[in-house]
């Protein structure tokens, strides 16, 4: 089974693709005649879909196309692991006053997860298996799930940097805008999915699903940084910002970094699903 989706996706800071995305790394710098390289590694928390392909409900009444009372998750993912990234910025020369650069970067991680679920039916109920279109095709008293899912998630950009010519070192009042950002960036997910069925008195899974979805996303965006002040806050302002406050004895500057995008989403799916059929004696086990 294969497909190719394409939808929509609107990008803001701190998300991406299905779900929260958390990317921080620790950079090393190298600089020369107005370039700067850097390369480093961090830490990668994503966030993606459950996986439900398993149920507990009436085998009767799903027979007749009626409700399952339960779908199991099979697989949630909500993991964290290692990255890496690089990149380069080099100046391009100035506009009026403001200072240009140009640079590309890009990251790459890597995450894995395991799950075993078990379901035991009770009552009336039993334990059942539907294909990737949503269709029975089998079941048992009881059973196990045992899935595993791989990821890489990665991104590369191109973007132009306009910025002040020289750092500014006083606070702001309330906010100080220090860059604008225009970039264009390519950033993908691809999964590996494997989901294996086992139940007594059949040897080896009774049913198997293996799943490659990778998805692209291709798009631009904007960025803006500067620096904030907690000074425009009565009160609170005169404590932390006032000279002489513990927030300036600290040396504690405060900075944002707000990021939004628009891209487009190619998903290719390709599946494969294998399972025994229902005969009318009952589920198989």
């Amino acid at each position: 089974m294969r497909v190719a989706i394409r939808v929509l996706a609107l990008s803001a800071i701190g998300v991406a693709a299905f779900g929260p995305a958390v990317h921080a790394q620790d950079m090393t710098t190298y600089s020369f005649s107005g370039t700067t390289i850097y390369i480093g590694g961090g830490f990668q928390y994503l966030t993606l879909p459950d996986i439900k392909f398993t149920a507990k409900g009436n085998e009767n009444s799903v027979r007749d196309g009626g409700r399952v009372d339960f779908h199991q998750n099979n697989s949630d993912f909500s993991e964290y692991g290692g990255a890496g990234g690089a990149g380069i910025e080099t100046a391009l020369g100035y506009w009026g006053g403001t200072r240009v650069t140009g640079g590309v970067k890009g990251f790459f991680s890597s995450l894995e997860n395991s799950d075993n679920k078990g379901c035991s039916a009770d009552g009336g109920d039993a334990c059942i298996v539907f294909d990737p279109t949503g269709q029975l095709v089998g079941g048992a008293d009881s059973f196990r799930t045992k899935t595993d899912r791989d990821v890489d998630y990665w991104v590369g950009q191109a973007e132009r940097k306009f910025g002040r010519g020289e750092p500014v070192h006083e606070k702001p009042n309330f906010y100080r805008n220090d860059y604008f950002i225009i970039g264009a960036d390519v950033r993908g997910i691809d999964q590996d999915i494997k989901i294996r069925g086992h139940t007594e008195g059949v040897s080896g899974p009774f049913y198997i699903y293996s799943e490659t979805l990778d998805t692209t996303y291709v798009g631009g965006y904007i960025c803006i940084g500067g620096e904030y002040s907690f000074g425009f806050i009565p009160f609170i302002g005169s404590a932390v910002k006032g000279v002489g406050g513990i927030y300036d004895r600290l040396g504690l500057r405060t900075f944002i970094n707000a990021r939004a995008g628009l891209y487009n989403a190619d998903t290719d799916y390709d599946g494969r699903f294998n399972a025994p059929p229902i005969s009318d004696e009952g589920f198989p086990g």
